[in-house]
């Protein structure tokens, strides 16, 4: 994961070798789109929807999609090969650098924390905890979209279910 326009800073500490984690970044013309998503399972399985979530944000990324399509796109693709037989929990975010907003969609996946430097008090959570639909569960998945402005200087974390989990 890394951008020319952005500062990202990833940490990953796998459980073993295969997994269904997955983040990835790919900087636009008008700043960067990132995805994080976490598939049920670690085994090969959780491998391969790993590599199909891959190919589809590449995919979006290059015809310029919003993360709404792409979350419909994956999720009719996810039950095309078998009716939950895996599923998938992601968060798509667009920020745009030229006009200063971020755009947020969750498929049921932990909310983003965003602090500001200026008002350090406020920790911004522009969806609620595990919104939208599970990618590959259900034929009519909605998935909602939120815009917010950003500002230099934001600090923005997006995880899996790591960090809920941890004791």
């Amino acid at each position: 994961v890394s951008s020319r326009k952005v500062n990202i800073a990833v940490r990953s500490l796998s459980r073993n070798s295969l997994g269904g984690d997955f983040a990835a970044s790919r900087d636009s013309d008008s700043g960067i789109d990132l995805i994080v998503a976490d598939v049920t399972g670690h085994d090969m399985g959780a491998s391969y929807y790993t590599i199909l979530i891959k190919a589809f944000f590449d995919e979006n990324c290059r015809i310029g999609g919003s993360g709404k399509e792409l979350f419909c796109v994956l999720n009719s693709a996810m039950l095309e090969r078998g009716l939950s037989e895996r599923m998938a929990t992601a968060l798509f975010l667009r920020i745009n650098l030229q006009e200063m907003w971020a755009e947020l969609v969750s498929a049921a996946h932990p909310y983003l924390i965003r602090i500001n430097p200026e008002t350090p008090d406020i920790v911004l959570r522009p969806i609620s905890r595990n919104s939208g639909f599970v990618l590959g569960m259900l034929r009519n998945a909605e998935f909602e979209v939120r815009r917010f402005p950003v500002s230099s200087g934001d600090r923005i974390f997006i995880y899996t279910d790591g960090i809920p989990d941890s004791k």
